[in-house]
């Protein structure tokens, strides 16, 4: 694994000298798909690192399109201590923490040493999360997505939005038994029905597509979707982004991140609140006992808001924290996601069993923002050189 220092020293170097580093045209390519923080991550390190591999990211919809353009980017350095991901958590912290010293990344809301709090919604009495304060951080994860497009395209790699993955495409290692070797994908237009294949070559694949990593594995290469093993799915989540009416407001110097216990409007239910450093506030949670479709559409961009719903629900928790009446809330956004989730209940960073130059980076749940930059450079290095 890469260690703590290597991490944040390597990723100084890369974000200061992005200018300086090229991708050649005749480079061999390497196809990652997935337009999420996962796979934009993954395309950055390989042209950062300048690994004499030409990235292409794609995606169905846009960069940012589901969940990485409608999370909160809450971060927290130790909150995954003593489970399988405590690694992958502390060191997607410290990432963080070096892209933000980084005039590369000084636009896309970078804030640290700011407070998790609980308590009851409505109530003026909370309680610090965690034994250490001010180990938390926040990011705007559409903006530092986008971000990190921009950097792709600028280093020489490629981005196609509103391209879709329809097949890996396979052959037989005559050299190494019943083993099988990427040798391209075939891709179409998502906005041209009419649109004919395309087959990109390629040797290297890396899907990263959130909660549509095991569905499209299913239709787009079944031996890897087998030998893959966890499932990952959907989980459908709903926020609203809400204009901070108060007059002194939530945010500021001493912002807190707040995990709240309703018991006001939707007894059981578990809202979260994030201010932002734009005015804005950041409110996300289910209500208790709701049930969605876990199934995910075709395309991200076809999710839909259940406004009478979750929606609704989320505007009468957004008028407890800024007063006033949910009707009157100043909604910025109302948005739905799936959330990726694994059946192992741990994200999947690993090369396929049995299939040479296939990659899988996904089912990171609701910590995608935390653990995706570092992801995508485990796999990137993965890809690169075959260890990490």
């Amino acid at each position: 694994m890469i260690s703590a220092t290597r991490t944040r020293a390597s990723n100084r170097r890369s974000t200061m000298a992005l200018a300086h580093c090229s991708v050649s045209p005749s480079s061999p390519t390497v196809v990652v798909a997935g337009g999420g923080i996962v796979g934009v991550s993954t395309v950055f390190f390989l042209a950062a690192e300048q690994t004499n591999l030409r990235p292409v990211v794609i995606d169905a919809t846009s960069v940012a399109a589901s969940a990485s353009g409608k999370a909160g980017g809450f971060l927290a350095e130790s909150w995954s201590d003593g489970s399988a991901t405590e690694e992958l958590a502390r060191k997607g912290f410290a990432l963080h923490q070096s892209w933000s010293e980084t005039d590369t990344f000084g636009d896309v809301d970078y804030r640290f040493n700011i407070d998790a709090e609980s308590g009851l919604l409505g109530s003026s009495e909370r309680r610090y999360i965690g034994s250490t304060r001010r180990a938390c951080g926040q990011v705007h994860p559409r903006k530092l997505t986008t971000r990190l497009a921009e950097q792709v395209v600028a280093m020489g790699g490629e981005v196609r939005a509103q391209t879709m993955l329809v097949g890996v495409v396979l052959e037989d290692d005559v050299e190494q038994g019943d083993r099988k070797r990427v040798v391209g994908v075939r891709v179409r237009k998502t906005d041209d029905e009419e649109a004919a294949e395309e087959t990109i070559a390629t040797t290297k694949v890396v899907l990263a597509l959130g909660a549509w990593t095991s569905v499209t594995l299913k239709t787009a290469c079944s031996a890897a979707y087998a030998a893959v093993g966890p499932e990952v799915a959907g989980h459908k989540v709903h926020s609203l982004v809400v204009a901070d009416t108060r007059e002194e407001g939530l945010d500021g110097p001493e912002s807190t991140s707040l995990f709240l216990r309703d018991m006001l409007v939707s007894r059981g239910a578990d809202p979260e609140a994030y201010p932002r450093p734009d005015g804005t506030i950041y409110v996300c949670g289910n209500q208790a006992g709701a049930v969605y479709d876990e199934t995910p559409p075709r395309l991200a961009s076809e999710v839909g808001v259940e406004e009478d719903g979750a929606a609704g629900y989320l505007r009468q928790v957004s008028a407890v924290l800024v007063g006033g009446e949910a009707e009157d809330v100043d909604v910025v956004e109302a948005q739905a996601c799936y959330l990726p989730t694994s059946s192992s209940n741990r994200p999947l960073i690993s090369a396929v069993p049995n299939i040479d130059g296939l990659y899988v980076n996904a089912g990171h749940s609701c910590w995608g923002i935390l653990q995706g930059p570092i992801s995508g450079k485990a796999i990137a290095e993965l890809v690169a050189t075959g260890v990490y």
